[in-house]
């Protein structure tokens, strides 16, 4: 069949279909509803007691929420904070930022191991790595720490509360990736 005569078929029996739902709309007639029918619920509306008016005195706090001696204590674990974080948020002790994981040479200690798979010095590297790892089903994420005043961006996966298991991952990742992997010990 040509195409002009495939689509004059295909025209005419859409006009046919669409003058086949549409024309019979044409000849009924409308349906008048005399009265609303009568549903049986019959429920009035009511306004309950009104609200009570709150005055700016009813909400005053007349007691302090944090006694003076939470507050200093609270003022002198910020100090301690600033005085360990340099600007960029990196624990001096740790070298880690703050709020994340101290990974570090496992010890007869280590109750949790991760694996770090390989470093980099920029952190987008280190994102499109971890990207590819959690797209092949690991469980991995960045961490950065400072060594010798640099940032580097470490692949970590992990962590896992047996060292079995660690070791297992670790031969897996090394023979899929071909990198030199190696246990440390995570601590949060």
């Amino acid at each position: 069949m040509k195409v002009n005569t495939r689509d004059v078929v295909i025209g005419t029996i859409f006009i046919v279909a669409i003058a086949a739902i549409f024309v019979p709309m044409l000849f009924d007639k409308p349906i008048e509803i005399d009265e609303v029918p009568d549903t049986g619920i019959n429920q009035e509306l009511s306004i309950a007691e009104p609200a009570p008016d709150f005055s700016n005195e009813d909400l005053a706090v007349t007691e302090p929420i944090v006694e003076s001696t939470q507050i200093a204590e609270l003022e002198e674990i910020r100090d301690s904070v600033e005085k360990r974080v340099d600007s960029e948020g990196f624990d001096s002790e740790t070298n880690a930022l703050l709020g994340t994981p101290t990974l570090s040479e496992e010890s007869t200690e280590t109750a949790r191991w991760a694996i770090q798979l390989a470093s980099f010095s920029q952190e987008l590297s280190a994102s499109n790595f971890v990207d590819q790892i959690v797209s092949d089903g690991y469980s991995s994420w960045v961490h950065s720490t400072k060594v010798n005043d640099s940032k580097v961006h470490r692949v970590i996966v992990g962590p896992y509360t047996s060292r079995e298991d660690a070791n297992t991952k670790l031969n897996e990742l090394k023979e899929k990736y071909n990198l030199q992997p190696i246990l440390v010990d995570f601590d949060y």
